[in-house]
């Protein structure tokens, strides 16, 4: 059997850092800018003439958080069983690829740029393609098991979005978290870090954040309430910074002491 070898044509830039924050779906996910910077290449330059001229691209590109595959997968809904991964997009495939189609925002020299996806920063991209309706879209294909999703809307109060204005211009997103993880089944455990606290108040834990929200099942919504360090003041004070992210936390608690 051939073994094929591929090289990136270019890496994704993002604000979106980790798995928790990839949404499920690009037509899931907010509006987070993103960008495709090509490998300088003078050729591959060449290779977007008239890509411009369409307003959506497939975008091939390496599942790169992803090092082993799982032949069965369980779908990220509390009402389904476990699926064969061939029957899903999950990323635990045999070979880690992946396809995602974005509307383009504009192409600059090296850059194309995008927004509503479900990238990580750093994901190479293996190739690109025009999205082009007339043979990509069929109405009438099954959808399988899939079922569409309800979308929870997400409200702040007030001292949360100054926490999170906060927080972004110290360079920490963390609106893209709370939007993959509370729009869909934002009571379900599975896969996240949430813990009742006492209905219908819980706990979204994001490596060593904490973000408390209320749900209204019926008018499907999640209000998120604060934020909050999961740094005690004796550890804060500690020089044991294993995470690396000690500082923006001590910011934290001298602007928002009653976050805790």
């Amino acid at each position: 059997m051939n073994e094929f070898r591929f090289s990136p044509i270019g890496y994704i830039e993002t604000q979106e850092i980790y798995p928790a924050e990839s949404p499920r779906q690009p037509q899931l996910g907010g509006q987070s800018p993103g960008l495709i910077r090509l490998v300088p290449n003078n050729d591959l330059l060449l290779a977007l003439d008239g890509l411009s001229e369409f307003s959506h691209i497939w975008v091939l590109f390496v599942f790169h958080h992803n090092k082993n595959w799982k032949p069965l997968i369980q779908p990220p809904r509390p009402d389904l069983n476990k699926k064969g991964v061939f029957a899903s997009r999950a990323p635990y495939r045999p070979n880690p690829i992946g396809q995602s189609v974005v509307a383009i925002d504009k192409i600059d020299e090296w850059e194309i740029h995008f927004s509503q996806h479900d990238f990580l920063t750093g994901t190479p991209v293996l190739d690109i393609k025009p999205y082009i309706p007339y043979y990509d879209s069929i109405p009438e294909a099954h959808p399988g098991w899939f079922t569409p999703i309800s979308l929870y809307k997400i409200h702040y109060h007030l001292s949360s979005l100054q926490a999170l204005e906060f927080l972004k211009n110290q360079g920490l997103h963390l609106e893209s978290v709370i939007h993959t993880q509370l729009s869909t089944y934002p009571t379900h455990p599975q896969g996240k870090r949430i813990q009742i606290l006492e209905d219908p108040h819980y706990e979204l834990a994001f490596r060593t954040w904490r973000i408390y929200f209320e749900v209204n099942r019926e008018k499907q919504e999640v209000r998120i309430l604060s934020l909050a360090s999961s740094y005690t003041l004796h550890e804060l004070n500690s020089d044991d910074d294993p995470y690396n992210d000690k500082e923006i936390h001590r910011k934290f608690a001298r602007q928002f002491p009653q976050n805790r």
